[in-house]
């Protein structure tokens, strides 16, 4: 057993003793590393759909009590934990936090298994990750609502709306879908609910920002990926890009892999930058986006290769000129912490879910493309294959992605009493809803912000659309809680 679980184990022997059990269930306390709300632990089910299995596991929540009133009406607000560890300050502040203020809700937050703290199992072997997926994410929300219902003495009428960014966007709308009976109405933000293989629009809309930055700065790194592309078939071009990208050793460009690799580790630079830019985590970058694209379109510098070259030296070596110093990205060390059976940073976690289930791989296969046509599919299949072993192959890909539009819906959900927030820079946008004309699942696309944006803390310095786009969800939530008059199920 490893060390996290022998002190996990001891800890909650130790604390068993008070903690509260009702109907088979155990919940218990303890001091949250935020010091805002504490960390609680809820038994949960390791397969909820084979009934032979009485395995568990501690699925960590937070709880904010402070504006339930305990009345018939009171709401209950759930926050749903996506692909990360959650923290106890988001049911602190935040939009969420001022909804449940406004309607004097109970508030929850619960972390996803496998992510955080929540681990089923003591290893991320393929066969502990069999447990990892969506339906056993939505089972576990689905028990969550029905082991707090009898802790809390809820009916009926203390009606559950539940909240999500990103992938848990997708859950809560998913949630709403699957159970209607417990989950009364849903808030998906930013959420991708169409499954694909290859996301190619990814690059179009890394470039659609960068364009915003300066107008030609896609184009001249267009330019520059088109002439990596050329001087790989050239008699010496694979010793000029060793030179310019100050490589220590030569690529094989009989090599697909290791030539993916490093066009795809180009290309992180920017897609990396602009994700952080339009981070609703306020995360920096220490290479911001006017000075990548300052460098792509200084033609004092050289080509368009040799300012792509000056990128990378700056975001490699921290300056342009270094030139004693060489640096290979490596393939190994990459593939390393994605095969890494121990390693709960969330990576290997997340990697599995989109080699399973979701897809979701940006992938430059045109040459009309951002990026050039050097990072297909196969590439990234190529990285769940050495991860997860080689039945990770594209036709299980597929399947997956296929299974999954097939039981949710993709963008043809069917489901009432969801609002759906989207915003014109989330570079996964085109995964999502965008507009709709049932009043039952409004659409809310918000301007000039990224994804999740209207889930942050609001702040007076947020421009006028994102307030109103708060308040839309607010009057809409107070809607479909008190409206005798609303018929939707």
């Amino acid at each position: 057993m490893s060390r996290y679980y022998e002190m996990r184990c001891l800890f909650l022997f130790v604390i068993y003793s008070s903690a509260v059990s009702l109907t088979n269930s155990v919940f218990v306390k303890i001091l949250g590393d935020d010091a805002i709300s504490r960390d609680q632990w809820l038994v949960q089910k390791l397969d909820h759909f084979d009934q032979s299995s009485f395995r568990t596991w501690w699925q960590r929540y937070h709880t904010n009590e402070t504006w339930f009133n305990v009345s018939r009406n009171s709401p209950v607000f759930l926050l749903i934990g996506g692909n990360h560890r959650i923290r106890a300050k988001s049911v602190a502040e935040g939009a969420f936090v001022e909804y449940a203020r406004k309607f004097n809700a109970l508030c929850f937050q619960i972390e996803h298994r496998f992510y955080g703290d929540s681990r089923p199992t003591e290893d991320l072997t393929v066969s502990s990750l069999r447990f990892l997926n969506a339906d056993q994410a939505l089972a576990d929300i689905a028990y969550f609502v029905q082991q707090m219902n009898v802790r809390y003495k809820l009916t009926s009428n203390n009606r559950w709306v539940v909240f999500g960014k990103g992938y848990a966007g997708s859950l809560a709308a998913w949630a709403r879908l699957k159970y209607p009976h417990l989950i009364h109405a849903a808030s998906s933000s930013s959420a991708r609910l169409q499954a694909v293989t290859g996301y190619s629009e990814f690059d179009k809309n890394i470039g659609g920002v960068l364009s915003k930055v300066k107008a030609s700065c896609p184009e001249q790194i267009h330019q520059a990926a088109l002439s990596i592309q050329h001087l790989l078939q050239a008699p010496n071009g694979v010793a000029v890009l060793t030179k310019k990208f100050k490589r220590c050793n030569s690529l094989d460009p009989k090599n697909s892999t290791e030539v993916s690799f490093f066009v795809n580790s180009l290309a992180s630079h920017f897609r990396e930058a602009v994700e952080s830019t339009l981070s609703t985590a306020n995360t920096t970058h220490h290479v911001t986006l006017e000075e990548m694209c300052s460098l792509m379109v200084d033609m004092k510098l050289g080509s368009a290769l040799d300012r792509y070259a000056a990128v990378h030296s700056l975001f490699t070596f921290g300056n342009l000129f270094t030139s004693s110093k060489c640096k290979d990205d490596n393939f190994n060390d990459y593939i390393s912490k994605y095969a890494d059976e121990s390693n709960f940073d969330g990576s290997r976690v997340w990697l599995y879910q989109r080699c399973s289930e979701f897809g979701f791989f940006p992938i430059s296969s045109s040459n009309s493309s951002l990026f050039g046509s050097l990072v297909d599919l196969q590439f990234q299949v190529d990285i769940c294959r050495l991860a997860f072993g080689d039945e990770f192959d594209v036709k299980r890909l597929t399947d997956g992605v296929a299974r999954t539009n097939m039981i949710y819906g993709g963008l043809d959900l069917e489901s009432t009493r969801i609002i759906f927030i989207g915003a014109n820079l989330d570079l996964w946008r085109d995964l999502g809803l965008q507009k709709s004309s049932k009043r039952s699942a409004p659409v809310v696309m918000l301007d000039g912000v990224g994804s999740g944006a209207d889930l942050n803390v609001p702040s007076p310095d947020d421009p006028p659309q994102l307030a109103n786009a708060r308040e839309t969800v607010q009057k809409t939530i107070g809607k479909w809680l008190f409206n005798s008059s609303d018929t939707f199920h």
